[in-house]
């Protein structure tokens, strides 16, 4: 069912959660949808569009199938200041390290949704902004913006996205009915699924797949020695959610077992490249790396999968050789990326096996 009321929707982030999930998501309910990127290349794209359009591409039954969506305006950063506050919602996927950004403009927002991997982003979003109409929001999709040729042929902004799911937190704003809104004890299970299942085994499976040279990830969930690997913190993890009841074991088996049809889906086109940037976030303490470390062992399950990857990320080589990690390593060490980002210390056990 769609809403009784057109909604001005402001995405902060036109990549390819915002132009490839959320924007077909809400435009074809009906509603205005209106860009704000700070990508140059992007924005120049979205801004030589006489029609306001782009075409992107959604799996639909096992096909590609191409969208065209519309919207209303584009702004670089900075140009949208004026029109926050004439809008229904804004959705923020600029990533978390541009969350402090752009908070503070949005203190006379609305309503906030914020779509960033990471829960405690809301919290930093309403002490930043002092606005309280803050909310989560998880697209649980795969959104790939390595589109096969024939698809950038047709329009260099389309990407390849899976239905998925979205999920709101519910708050004080009104969506369609048929988009999904869960109290907070609700989301933070399902969040809870995606951190330690989803992103964990998305990042296991990418820095596994580059040391053997894969491109894609359904390359990498194939290969029977990363699957097995795979599997063995998969079970850690599962068991370690069980025992500390963060998630009921209906939940975990459900979504697992769509975790691992998605990772497999070809037409995904996920590239490996992409999954595995930023090795220093996925390394700090409150990530999805670590935080699963750290619950495998409070709960004595077998940590030495988990060990493995981690030291695969210590030693990872981006194609980016401004990338933070070549500072990092340079500077103090991979022992001082340990004690300083991910709050390991000299003395537990598993440090040295950490540095392989």
């Amino acid at each position: 069912m769609r809403c009784m009321k057109i909604a001005k929707i402001m995405i902060y982030g036109a990549g390819a959660i915002g132009r490839g999930y959320l924007a077909p998501i809400f435009y074809q309910r009906g509603h205005q949808i209106f860009f704000v990127e700070k990508n140059k290349s992007v924005l120049k794209e979205l801004k030589s569009r006489d029609k306001n359009n782009y075409q992107t591409a959604i799996i639909e039954n096992g096909e590609q199938k191409l969208k065209e969506i519309k919207f209303d305006e584009v702004f670089s950063f900075g140009e949208e200041n004026d029109i926050i506050k004439d809008m229904d919602i804004i959705m923020l996927c600029v990533g978390v390290n541009n969350v402090a950004e752009v908070a503070p403009k949005l203190k006379d927002a609305k309503s906030i949704v914020c779509f960033e991997n990471d829960y405690h982003s809301v919290n930093e979003i309403k002490k930043l902004s002092g606005n309280n109409n803050v909310y989560f929001g998880i697209p649980d999709v795969i959104v790939s913006n390595s589109s096969q040729w024939r698809l950038y042929r047709n329009d260099p902004l389309c990407v390849v996205a899976e239905e998925g799911e979205l999920l709101f937190e519910k708050g004080n704003y009104i969506l369609d009915e048929d988009i999904k809104q869960l109290d907070t004890n609700e989301l933070k299970e399902y969040w809870a699924c995606k951190f330690y299942i989803h992103n964990t085994l998305h990042a296991v499976l990418a820095y596994l797949g580059s040391e053997k040279g894969l491109k894609y990830i359904h390359e990498s969930i194939e290969n029977s020695e990363i699957n097995s690997k795979m599997n063995k913190i998969l079970s850690s993890i599962r068991n370690s959610l069980i025992k500390k009841k963060i998630v009921s074991p209906e939940m975990v088996s459900y979504y697992i077992e769509r975790e691992l049809k998605r990772f497999s889906n070809p037409l995904l086109v996920d590239p490996i490249s992409r999954v595995a940037r930023e090795p220093i976030r996925k390394l700090r303490s409150h990530d999805r790396l670590i935080v699963p470390l750290r619950l495998m062992q409070e709960c004595n399950e077998d940590i030495s999968g988990i060990c493995e990857i981690i030291s695969k990320v210590l030693d990872y080589n981006p194609p980016k050789k401004n990338d933070e990690i070549y500072t990092l390593r340079k500077v103090i060490g991979k022992e001082g990326i340990l004690r300083e980002v991910s709050e390991i210390c000299e003395n537990e056990e598993m440090f040295s096996k950490l540095l392989g």
